[in-house]
């Protein structure tokens, strides 16, 4: 097949840029051709074809002396309908947020030989992102069983599929358990979405203070952000802040995680939690808030880690403290490692061709 993926920009964004990565080379690996369309950024500053291999275009990059048009979405149509003017016409697009979903059937519409539009969103679904736009596509390939849900209350016809973000450090070697307790988290230093304070106040109020915690981020900080500032100073005020590490952006994070007793994940809202699954391959149970979305499919609660209600402090201490204490069970590294076999990158990408191939064969529909 002849696959274009349409998506912004995602340098920076650690988990988005990985998937795109594992995505197009995956299918490149099974002989499909595949092409990254990249929307313009709408500051007109160069991308760096390098980050995505050889086979990135981004969008209008050659007209960029015309005039542009004041409305960003009519300037990103016209941008893929000139680009894909100069290209052989796909079988599908899989486009990676709700916008470029719009936009490409905007674009699509007019074109004798229509390819499918398959949305394939790498992002929580919210209203700031033209969310309104997925009922634009022929089919879905949903990265949870949240976003899949939610993309059915909003078209009951919908084609959707669930297919999950692949799992390619299978082979890493299993981080070693510490004597003393040590906590790991890596992500982004954002505290409305993350909620690190409820970690931080969750391990002030635990009984054993003989812990230690490393957070480390995947993705550099936006700039002027005043988050880690702001949580350095709730680490003090809790008393805390000599038991606490931060190591800032790194950009291979797990290089920084020689051992952990577990990993926790307190946010408020996410889109595929990637990062629990890099911490059960390397054998440490996660403990994480049950958000939209992505913790659910991961985690099996009691198994291979634990849930607990969003913004929910004395949860999350009461579960971390059971587990210091031996009253829940601290799951096997082994078991840890078992219990992500179905992220295979190999049968996700089987996954991803059978959902695709499918699709094409489709009869279209008229969606929206």
């Amino acid at each position: 097949m002849r696959i274009y993926v349409y998506t912004p920009d995602v340098f920076g964004q650690a988990a988005l840029e990985r998937s795109l990565q594992q995505l197009v080379q995956g299918l490149q690996s099974r002989a499909h051709e595949c092409k990254v369309l990249v929307l313009r950024p709408l500051d007109l500053q160069p991308i760096e074809h390098g980050r995505y291999g050889q086979s990135v275009i981004v969008c209008g990059e050659d007209t960029v002396e015309i005039s542009r048009h004041a409305d960003p979405i009519i300037q990103a149509i016209l941008d893929l309908q000139y680009t894909l003017n100069k290209l052989p016409v796909p079988d599908v697009i899989i486009t990676l947020t709700p916008m470029c979903t719009g936009v490409a059937k905007a674009v699509t519409n007019a074109m004798d030989v229509k390819p499918k539009i398959i949305s394939r969103v790498s992002g929580a679904i919210s209203k700031h992102d033209h969310y309104e736009q997925l009922i634009y596509a022929d089919a879905h390939l949903a990265i949870s069983s949240n976003i899949a849900e939610k993309i059915r209350e909003m078209t009951p016809s919908a084609q959707v599929t669930t297919v999950y973000h692949p799992v390619q450090d299978v082979d890493v070697q299993p981080v070693p358990r510490p004597e003393a307790p040590t906590f790991i988290y890596i992500g982004r230093m954002f505290n409305l979405q993350k909620r690190i304070d409820v970690m931080l106040r969750a391990l002030a109020a635990l009984p054993n203070k003989y812990w230690k915690l490393k957070l480390i981020e995947d993705a550099l900080p936006e700039p002027g952000s005043s988050d880690e500032i702001r949580m350095r100073d709730l680490a003090i005020k809790l008393g805390i802040a000599d038991r606490i590490e931060w190591l800032g952006y790194r950009e291979s994070p797990w290089d920084e995680v020689t051992e952990a007793t577990m990993l926790i994940l307190p946010s408020d809202w996410e889109a595929f939690c990637y990062v629990l699954i890099e911490a059960l391959i390397r054998g440490i149970p996660v403990v994480s808030s049950d958000c939209p979305s992505g913790p659910r499919d991961i985690i099996q609660h009691g198994h291979n880690g634990w849930l607990f209600k969003p913004g929910d402090v004395l949860g999350l201490a009461g579960t971390i403290s059971r587990v210091l204490s031996g009253s829940l069970p601290m799951p096997d590294a082994e078991v840890c490692r078992q219990s992500i076999a179905r992220f295979d990158q190999e049968q996700v990408l089987d996954h991803i061709e059978q959902a695709l191939q499918e699709f094409v064969h489709e009869p279209s529909r008229q969606i929206g």
